[in-house]
């Protein structure tokens, strides 16, 4: 342990050099078992009746109790390894995700009650060990569910001279149930809805205000107003006891554009077991209100929309002039009755009209023949004001 401070006793360089190999080690998500060409581990004896245990040690221990386990540790390189191992408390990320704390951070619940048989192995190429090691919870543990890591971490020689340079790390989860009363309650906070270019980011938030943590599967959705699922994402997620998370699920942004509702539903198991799928159990799920949102279209759905507004528009101004047209011929034209000889462009010319738009406005088409006493309609003539008699004063 007191070779990994010197990385932030030494010089100003190694100080840096230090926060930034803190920062990639507080982004490391969860992991046990190594892939090729990496370090990593697994619990040594997991029990056949829950899969959990796969890959996280599952424990109910009473208080003052001990108990005995061992961790696998791998070596899945082509080289020899060196590879230190510590226990941690477990804390949340900034998402309320479960993550492990640092090990400069000294350990005061459940990365206290751990004792392990070493905290450093050489494992050769390709290569396991098994690490003994112990859990002894407290007297005065509370009741529920704790958590906290056993942690797997590389280590190599710094180019810096007598420094210690510390790889990506991996950490294998630790959840130790304290014996009592089992209480799964989930509360449903804000969801939050916003857009990126493409993109609609709901970010659903959950508090869990049980004593145990809860395996929860969220599922978010972008409707239409009338109810109409546009898209949804779905995903599981871990969600510890008194914690407040969050995530971020990014959905497509609806083509068309408008106004829809965004909402999610949290579901979770809600029977006595303590992270073990139970096949009977009923799931508790719980639904969130609805956010309505206001969608800018993309740009192709813009150029069609306005395309479409536009014909709509051309065609209502030539229903209008059609309307006022026939409401003109109904009012203000009067009957006329075709005489022989007659033909629609003379009829046209004396009316001083267009005789195509005679010929539209009474329906005669082509060849446009007219009958002898057939009644059509054309413009009244207007009353000529020559030699009309000037009004007496």
């Amino acid at each position: 342990m007191n070779t990994m401070k010197k990385i932030y006793t030494y010089r100003p360089t190694r100080i840096l050099l230090g926060i930034l190999c803190g920062l990639l080690l507080a982004s490391q998500p969860i992991a046990t078992y190594a892939q090729a060409g990496s370090i990593g581990g697994r619990p040594a004896n997991p029990i056949s009746s829950n899969a959990r245990t796969q890959s996280i040690f599952v424990k109910t221990i009473n208080p003052g109790e001990t108990q005995n386990d061992a961790v696998t540790v791998i070596n899945n390189t082509d080289k020899e390894k060196t590879v230190l191992v510590y226990a941690t408390d477990s804390i949340a990320s900034s998402g309320g995700a479960f993550a492990c704390a640092q090990a400069v951070d000294a350990p005061v619940s459940v990365g206290k009650w751990i004792s392990l048989a070493k905290t450093q192995v050489v494992l050769a190429a390709n290569s396991t060990e098994k690490i003994a090691f112990t859990i002894t919870a407290p007297t005065n543990a509370e009741p529920g569910e704790q958590n906290g890591c056993i942690v797997l971490q590389e280590q190599k020689e710094s180019s810096f001279k007598g420094g210690i340079a510390l790889n990506f790390r991996t950490a294998i989860r630790v959840a130790i149930m304290i014996p009592g009363e089992i209480k799964k309650e989930l509360t449903l906070l804000e969801l939050k809805v916003k857009q990126a270019r493409d993109t609609v980011i709901i970010s659903p938030s959950v508090k869990n205000t049980g004593s145990v943590s809860l395996d929860t599967t969220v599922k978010t959705s972008i409707r239409t107003l009338f109810g109409t699922v546009v898209e949804s994402k779905e995903s599981t997620f871990p969600v510890l006891r008194d914690q407040i998370t969050e995530w971020n699920f990014e959905l497509s942004r609806p083509f068309w554009g408008g106004f829809y509702s965004a909402s999610y539903q949290a579901s979770y198991d809600n029977s006595d077991s303590f992270l073990n799928k139970n096949a009977n159990a009923q799931n508790k799920t719980i639904d969130s209100t609805s956010v309505i949102f206001l969608a800018a279209p993309h740009p192709v759905a813009l150029l069609i929309e306005l395309a479409v507004i536009g014909l709509i528009v051309a065609g209502a101004i030539l229903l209008v002039r059609r309307r006022k047209k026939q409401n003109e011929i109904k009012t203000q034209w009067t009957d006329y009755k075709i005489k022989a000889n007659d033909d629609i462009q003379l009829i046209a010319k004396n009316q001083d009209i267009d005789w195509k738009l005679l010929a539209k406005a009474n329906g005669i088409k082509a060849p446009y023949t007219l009958f002898e006493s057939t009644v059509i309609r054309v413009p009244a003539k207007k009353s000529s004001t020559k030699n009309r008699s000037p009004r007496k004063k």
